[in-house]
């Protein structure tokens, strides 16, 4: 269906569809849809799939650094016409710094935590560690864990440890 698009239509639904990614946006709303499709070339569904898999597009090739002439030659091995992948290309290069800076430097990230204490008492049922953090959205938690709990924790943490090595620099250490 988007070979048959006018090649300034196409474009101009790319160029939406940079805007979606770098905005945030993840709907489109009857107004947006409205302005794309005032020809009403489109059903509402059809038309939100072709954005959806255009944003898609935009969004790996973005995230995996594609170089536009891999882009384009990736969206004709695809089937899509010459012409509208030099648009998607064309596109895609102009915006480049704006989506990288929306998509991979302003990836927005969960909190940290920091330990700022570790304690362990007898309890009950043996011996408890209580662990007490503070988030950098100045929020204080605290954990407390049984032996087998603290264990399984450690047992976690290595293994996630292992997994990541490969791709961690400059490492201080290979124990964990």
């Amino acid at each position: 269906m988007m070979a048959l698009q006018p090649v300034l239509k196409f474009k101009n639904w790319c160029s939406s569809c940079v805007e979606c990614l770098i905005s945030g946006r993840t709907e489109w709303n009857d107004e947006h849809l409205a302005i794309l499709n005032a020809d009403k070339t489109f059903d509402d569904e059809s038309l939100k799939g072709m954005l959806a898999a255009l944003t898609f597009i935009l969004e790996k090739t973005t995230k995996s650094a594609c170089s536009t002439r891999d882009l384009e030659l990736e969206m004709q091995q695809l089937g899509l016409p010459a012409e509208h992948c030099k648009q998607l290309t064309k596109v895609y290069a102009m915006n480049l710094e704006k989506l990288k800076n929306a998509l991979l430097f302003n990836f927005p990230r969960a909190s940290s935590l920091a330990i700022s204490s570790v304690d362990a008492k007898e309890g009950e049922n043996g011996k408890v560690y209580i662990m007490n953090l503070h988030s950098n959205n100045q929020e204080d938690i605290s954990i407390i864990l049984n032996d087998t709990k603290l264990n399984y924790l450690v047992q976690e943490l290595s293994q996630a440890m292992d997994i990541i090595r490969p791709f961690v620099r400059n490492t201080t250490s290979d124990t964990h």
